[in-house]
């Protein structure tokens, strides 16, 4: 497990919680560029939820409905997607905000997108999107032979992090799957950071990016209440960089990121400031 990666993914799921997040799941006919959106659900920031039906235009194979159990008959009445997505933009207008832009969570999110798309628009287009299954695999850490991030299921995501589905849910349903990829996201903001000092010094000398800066500052300001800036001198034995975190007032300067975090980490132990 990367802690850096496990930092980040805990502090932006903490972000989104501060400004709120819309969360989406489609349950459809197939995987390939020939799928077709059956059922959509999306919990909105305070927690009220829009569910439907959507009748595809075209059969749903057995395979799918083994999956999610809906059949041609449940949605042979239903509204079709462009009525279903003209009622959620009416509904949410995701696609009408010009400041204060959304965030829409989903799990998966480049194959619900393409979902979207192919059964005739996305109305969340413009929303910054946040796939919470690439996220989950960072929190998470298992990795594959070849060392990237494995993917894990919804459903054993949940189960992993002691989701328990209201009665009456099952999962590969829109908005059980909806509950759970929300709860994913509580989980995760809910971690923090408390290592010994020993294991806080041995990340900090593990700094080499303003990316991993960014982690370690975030798990001891959390109110990110700090700058990064990054100098380029030149002088007559060629160039030169200031790494700066600037905090509380107060610049601290060093050649290299880790050297600036720690020149941090110091004050804040010197001060008793820090929050574990």
């Amino acid at each position: 497990m990367n802690v850096f990666d496990k930092i980040y993914i805990a502090s932006e799921c903490r972000r989104l919680q501060h400004e709120g997040f819309y969360t989406l799941d489609t349950e459809t006919t197939g995987l390939d560029e020939n799928g077709r959106i059956v059922e959509v659900a999306v919990i909105a920031p305070d927690n009220s939820h829009y569910s439907s039906l959507v009748n595809p235009g075209i059969p749903i194979p057995p395979d799918a409905t083994n999956v999610h159990g809906i059949t041609d008959e449940a949605v042979k009445s239903e509204p079709d997607w462009i009525q279903v997505g003209t009622e959620l933009t009416n509904l949410y207008g995701l696609t009408k905000a010009k400041e204060n832009i959304p965030n829409l969570v989903i799990y998966s999110s480049d194959y619900d997108q393409q979902l979207m798309e192919q059964s005739g628009g996305n109305p969340f287009k413009g929303a910054n999107v946040f796939c919470a299954m690439r996220a989950f695999a960072m929190f998470h850490g298992e990795t594959k032979e070849n060392g990237q991030y494995k993917w894990q299921k919804l459903s054993h995501a949940a189960e992993l992090t002691g989701f328990a589905m209201p009665e009456g849910l099952t999962a590969h349903r829109a908005y059980a799957d909806c509950l759970m990829t929300k709860h994913l996201i509580e989980h995760m903001a809910a971690w923090q950071w408390k290592p010994t000092e020993q294991e806080a010094r041995q990340a900090i000398a593990n700094i080499h990016d303003t990316y991993s800066a960014h982690s370690l500052l975030d798990a001891l300001l959390p109110d990110r209440g700090y700058t990064l800036e990054l100098t380029i001198r030149k002088s007559t034995t060629g160039t030169k960089q200031d790494c700066n975190v600037i905090y509380s007032g107060q610049c601290f300067m060093a050649p290299h990121w880790h050297l600036a975090v720690q020149a941090v980490y110091e004050r804040l132990l010197g001060q008793k400031a820090l929050t574990y």
